[in-house]
């Protein structure tokens, strides 16, 4: 008999918690294949993601993809004029004040610096800058209502274009700036809507614009720094870039506090690792910044996506959107992004598979805007936590100390800014030192049951014996999980008196066939409020300062091997509870409810199914039945437990 224990204390605050398995974090497309995807740069246009990319081969073409909200329409806006010439890099796509894409790339067949951009219509193309080998490195942005693009001239100087509403305006910036395969400039506005660019120069550089001149800073001065430089604003105002640190290999953050220039190690690269082309960065409204790059393995043509953010106590996390470690090679290019849902995206290259791929957390990370609406996410702080867990072998002599064992582990994942995982793990393999010692030749039954005590050393054979069944059976096992957490609202982040609290419990259970009892009971201030038993939702209503504290119970008894986990997750809404709708939702005409639960919901469920952009003015056409922003198995287990159900429609 297993038993294990998973206890988590909570008093509610002010940052978005949720806790789930880190693997369903992201959902995950592929966009577009058959060798499609390098230089690909994504914004938002019309609060939908869109990607700007080339597609190689006999037709390498400059391509553009934008989410409808169901799917991805893919439009070919230019075909290379010579096959089989990658003819167009550097690619920054940019949302304009008209809400159009427009695109800044660097013409490797003419060496010109080119924008090109959608009129509502077609796309127009314009040539900026030819003189030379000019536009590498480029970045496209809009400053003060109008396109401007930072860039690298025929002689690796920075410049600086910009369309005064006639014409393009070009001026060189800092001769001293030098180019390399993997670098580029990040051009951003001001706060006060002035252009600010970070570049490489051999070292990190940072040039910002008063309205009369630039002023020029050195950044981090060390040898061969600030390759893939990435410049965002905070919230607060103040100017951030992520880069890279070539000669010891390390992901680097460098912030301003108004004052100076910090400096801080993102990540370091181990053994056989390096970082390859590009990272992307982006504040989260409650200004944690998150960062997405490739991590590329030195000794093979190996590498994956990895996605980094700073945590409250000052420490950098690290975990993985795609990508298995010695098999795959993904994440060039990456490009991310914060859509208007507080989720983040993320654009990329699969060059072992060919092809462009697009990644999105399941969930909004950090829900901040400061005007709290209903159907918010509130926020909580994690202050302390603690685990415990068991890990051994077992057996009860020498014969079994290898074959059997029993594992069990609590654990505690924060993979993402605001979202941390917790549950029980349990494994067990029994030891079976059985065997047969006599054979039926007739029936091939076993005559004579036992183990083998002696073997004669010449040939093999068992020389002495000892009959009967010899299986030993898992042992027990226990964790245990302690959280706490503290209420620190803010005047610009208010909390609502009364906040829900919604509960899920997912399990996977290897072996269905095994003896198994899971459940969750809730406290509020140390008083059990109510119990769910195996998987599915609740939803309890708990006020400001409640301390809600949430204990889990496993208990499997199995007689063979066996693996199972299984995983809270915890959700606290700015809000009173609503109830969950109930899944009557197209009636038989799908026109609406009919008064039972039956075929005719399940195929509307099927129609927005893993649909994540649920919003209050529809979920979904009703299919999110728990209203949580997205039609996923939670709402197909709600279906499951009110099939065929009657209602009584008002």
């Amino acid at each position: 008999m297993f038993s294990n224990k998973v206890h988590f204390v909570i008093t509610l605050a002010l940052l978005t918690f949720y806790s789930y398995c880190s693997a369903q974090f992201w959902d995950i497309t592929s966009v577009d294949s058959d060798t499609a995807g390098a230089y690909c740069s994504m914004t938002t246009i019309n609060d939908l993601p869109a990607i700007a990319y080339r597609h190689d081969g006999e037709l390498n073409s400059l391509k553009y993809a934008k989410f409808d909200g169901s799917k991805w329409q893919i439009t070919t806006i230019e075909v290379s004029p010579q096959p089989y010439n990658q003819f167009v890099e550097y690619i920054s796509l940019a949302r304009m004040p008209n809400d159009q894409p427009a695109i800044a790339l660097f013409d490797s067949i003419n060496n010109d610096l080119r924008f090109i951009h959608f009129d509502g219509s077609i796309w127009q193309s314009t040539t900026i800058d030819s003189s030379g080998t000019t536009g590498r490195g480029c970045c496209l942005n809009t400053i003060a209502g109008q396109p401007a693009i930072s860039y690298l001239g025929m002689n690796n100087e920075l410049k600086y274009a910009r369309f005064d509403g006639t014409n393009w305006q070009i001026e060189t910036i800092d001769t001293s700036a030098k180019y390399a395969s993997d670098m580029r400039t990040s051009l951003k506005a001001q706060p006060n809507g002035q252009p600010a660019i970070a570049y490489y120069a051999h070292s990190l550089k940072y040039a910002s614009y008063d309205g009369t001149s630039w002023n020029i800073t050195t950044v981090d001065n060390s040898t061969l720094t600030g390759r893939c430089a990435e410049l965002e604003f905070s919230p607060s105002g103040n100017p951030a870039i992520s880069y890279y640190y070539l000669n010891n290999h390390k992901l680097m953050y460098a912030s301003f506090d108004g004052t100076n220039w910090n400096t801080d190690i993102v990540y370091s690269c181990g053994v056989n690792q390096t970082l390859g082309t590009f990272n992307s960065m982006a504040f989260l409204p409650d200004g944690t910044p998150v960062i997405g790059w490739y991590l590329k393995y030195t000794s093979s043509a190996y590498g994956k996506l990895n996605f980094t953010w700073l945590k409250d106590d000052g420490q950098w996390q690290t975990s993985t959107i795609d990508g298995k470690y010695y098999q795959d090679n993904l994440g060039l290019y990456c490009s991310l992004d914060i859509l208007d849902n507080y989720s983040v995206a993320v654009a990329y290259y699969d060059i072992r598979n060919y092809k462009l791929k697009y990644a999105q957390s399941a969930m909004p990370l950090l829900a901040a805007d400061p005007a709290i609406t209903p159907s918010t996410t509130a926020w909580i702080q994690r202050t302390d936590s603690t685990e415990t867990g068991d890990d051994y072998a077992y057996s009860s002599d020498y014969f079994c100390t290898e074959a059997g064992y029993v594992n069990a582990e609590a654990f505690l994942d924060e993979d993402l800014p605001g979202i941390i995982s917790g549950g029980i793990s349990l494994s067990g393999q029994y030891c079976d030192e059985s065997e047969c010692l006599e054979w039926d030749p007739e029936t091939g039954d076993c005559l004579l049951l036992g183990r083998c005590l002696e073997w004669d050393p010449e040939t093999g054979d068992c020389i002495n014996w000892e009959e009967g069944s010899f299986i030993e059976m898992p042992g027990d096992s226990s964790g245990e999980i302690q959280l706490q957490y503290q209420i620190n609202p803010t005047p610009a982040m208010p909390l609502e008196t009364e906040v829900c609290v919604h509960l899920s419990l997912i399990s996977y259970i290897e072996d269905p066939g095994l003896s198994e009892i899971r459940s969750c009971r809730v406290y509020i201030n140390d008083i059990e409020i109510e119990e769910l038993s195996g998987d599915g939702d609740l939803f309890i209503n708990a006020s400001v300062g409640d301390n809600i504290s949430v204990e889990m119970n496993y208990y499997i008894e199995g007689d063979d091997y066996y693996q199972c986990e299984s995983v809270f997750n915890l959700n606290i809404y700015n809000e009173a509870c609503i109830e969950p709708m109930y899944p009557d939702i197209c009636g038989s005409q799908s026109a609406g409810p009919d008064g039972i639960v039956n075929i005719y919901d399940f195929n509307c469920l099927a129609i927005e199914w893993l649909n994540t952009t649920c919003t209050a003015d529809s979920w979904c056409n009703n299919a999110d039945f728990n209203q949580d922003g997205s039609v996923d198995l939670s709402d197909l287990n709600l279906l499951a437990d009110k099939w065929l159900n009657e209602i009584i429609i008002q």
